[in-house]
Order: structure tokens, then C-alpha cells, then sequence
């Protein structure tokens, strides 16, 4: 037998007997030392124990916070001594702990790419609930390719620093800033085109100058509302009386100046007039020195007194005296 050989059961011996007498004596045997890593990656949070030891998940190691995360592309170099002396101060239950492994340990922030995609679903949700709130369904895209980039690897919150004042528009420049709960990522500008999208009035056939408009005549369809400006509401009623106040073509959205009140009194049309004071009614006859809708004011000639007034239209042989 070798030397070697003679010398293992003798030194397995000294082992097992090492171990009686420290159970015999009532002592627990030494913990095994802590493997320190040569790297380790880290969020904002901190730099953690148990993110700087090998196996931590097998080796029991706690979720000990030790130091600052370093800042994103920075590195933060922590000797075996640094971390033991962190640890005295931070849980010092642990600090007769020996180590073993890399001398040192390089400290990284975890990091990820940010893809175009994440980043306008970002801002679709911002500008939503900033900007277009109920007013339709936004639609976005970057007017030129997002460049790529990389950030910290954990929660963030995507912040608008210039909302557009007078409103979403066609094209948009928009700043914006990414924060951690720890620090912000940066700020960046980027410039957009924008569509919302919601059903409007239209023209469902070729309506010319003058041409009464019916409810028949017009269809509610979607359309992006960004490219027109004054859109006719979508509680308009159509049974007041209408008429086109410029040719439209099918499918084309009605803005407010597309419809003008039907004129239901002619100028020098003869009216009957009524005035009403408390409890009192007086009828005359008036004549009508402007054109006007239902529902319009305008002068009238008292056809007695020759007195000009202002009246109200109610149809298209009545109106109302205004005081």
C-alpha cells in the first residue's frame, strides 16, 4: 500500500473523530464558507447577499442588503473583506461566516433592450388618458425608426414632459422621461403620427348646395378625426330642419359648416306675431325684414306702429316677440 493510501482511513478517521468530540463537547461544527462570485448582476434596489454567493438558493443565504446598486455602465468592484464587513454591519448573525471563491466580485446593473413596440404602447397609453381620453381609439407610430436602446432591467414608469397644448394633432414631438422607483433612465424625443379613430357623420350620396338633409341622407362610419377639424356632433338632429351649406361627396364627414338651418321665413314675409307678459297674450301682424330658421332671431316691422322689433322664429308663419 502507498503512503497515500495508508494515510486516507487514518486522515477519514481524524475526521469522524473530530466530529464526536465536537458533538460530545456540545459545539456545532463550522459552516462551510460562502463561494463568492466573480460577477453578479443587481437592480436599483441594492447589491444583496445572496446575489454575491454561488448555490445561494441550496446555501440558505439571506436577502441581506449590503451596498448601493452601482449606476447603470458603471461597475462596482467588492472584495471578499469589503462584503464580510458589510455583512458585520448589516447582519452580523452571519459575519463569522469564512469565504471562499473569486477574490472579488464585479457588480453590474441587470439590463435589457427596450423595443420600439414596448415604447409606443407606452405612450398610446399616456397620450389616452392625457390627451385623447373618450374621444376615440388612439393609433401611433414613429415617424422615424426608434433607435435601440438599453435599460435597467426592472419596473419602470413612462412620464409625458410636453402634452400637446392645443390637443392631439396629425404629427407630434413628444419628450419623455423613464423612472425606476430608484432613479430616472433618461429622458427622450421622439417624433410621432398620430390617428384617432371614432364614428362620425357622413354623406351617404352626393348632396348638392341647398339640398334639405335627412337622416336617410347621412351614416355614422369610423373616421380619423385628427385630419378634420369642427366635426358636426354626434348628437346633431336632423329633424330641426337642415340644408347643405357645401356640395358633399358620399363618405365624406360632415363639419359643422357642411349644414346651415333651413330658412322657413322669407324677408318681407307677412307673420303673426305673439307677445307674452306674465299672464297676458297679444297677437299683431309684423313683417319680416330678415331671412331665418326655426328657432332664429330676427327684426321685425310692426305693420300698425311700423315699430321695429326682434322676434323669434317658431315655424313658417309664426314667431315670438323678444324684449
Amino acid at each position: 500500500m502507498s503512503p497515500m493510501n495508508r494515510s486516507t482511513p487514518l486522515s477519514l478517521a481524524l475526521v469522524f473523530l473530530a466530529g464526536i468530540l465536537l458533538r460530545v463537547a456540545g459545539a456545532e461544527p463550522p459552516e462551510p464558507p460562502w463561494s463568492l462570485l466573480p460577477q453578479a448582476q443587481v437592480t436599483g434596489a441594492g447589491v444583496f447577499l445572496d446575489q454575491l454567493v454561488a448555490g445561494a438558493d441550496t446555501n440558505a443565504v439571506p436577502h441581506t442588503r449590503l451596498a448601493d446598486a452601482p449606476p447603470m455602465g458603471r461597475i462596482l468592484q467588492l472584495s471578499s473583506a469589503q462584503v464580510a464587513a458589510a455583512l458585520r454591519s448589516a447582519a452580523p448573525a452571519f459575519a463569522a461566516r469564512g469565504w471562499s471563491g473569486a477574490p472579488a466580485t464585479q457588480v453590474t446593473r441587470r439590463t435589457r433592450a427596450l423595443p420600439a413596440a414596448e415604447v409606443l404602447a407606452a405612450l398610446k397609453e399616456q397620450l389616452q388618458q392625457a390627451a385623447a381620453r373618450d374621444a376615440g381609439e388612439l393609433e401611433i407610430r414613429f415617424l422615424r425608426p426608434w433607435s435601440p436602446t438599453v435599460i435597467p432591467d426592472e419596473p419602470y414608469t413612462l412620464r409625458l414632459d410636453n402634452l400637446p397644448p392645443s390637443g392631439l394633432s396629425p404629427i407630434l414631438q413628444l419628450r419623455f422621461e423613464l423612472t425606476s422607483e430608484q432613479e430616472s433612465l433618461g429622458f427622450w424625443q421622439v417624433g410621432l403620427e398620430a390617428r384617432l379613430t371614432r364614428e362620425v357623420w357622413v354623406a351617404r350620396s352626393q348632396l348638392r348646395r341647398g339640398d334639405p338633409v335627412q337622416e336617410a341622407d347621412v351614416a355614422r362610419e369610423p373616421r380619423d378625426t385628427l385630419r378634420y377639424r369642427d366635426l358636426l356632433p354626434a348628437d346633431a338632429d336632423f329633424t330641426q330642419g337642415w340644408v347643405v351649406a357645401e356640395p358633399l361627396n358620399p363618405g365624406q364627414p360632415l363639419l359643422r359648416r357642411s349644414l346651415a338651418p333651413r330658412v322657413v321665413v322669407q324677408r318681407g314675409q307677412l307673420l303673426e306675431a305673439v307677445f307674452k307678459e306674465g299672464g297676458l297674450t297679444v297677437s299683431l301682424k309684423v313683417e319680416a325684414l330678415d331671412p331665418g330658421a326655426q328657432g332664429q332671431v330676427i327684426r321685425v316691422r310692426n305693420t300698425t306702429s311700423r315699430r321695429e322689433l326682434r322676434a323669434k322664429v317658431l315655424n313658417d308663419q309664426a314667431v315670438q316677440i323678444q324684449l
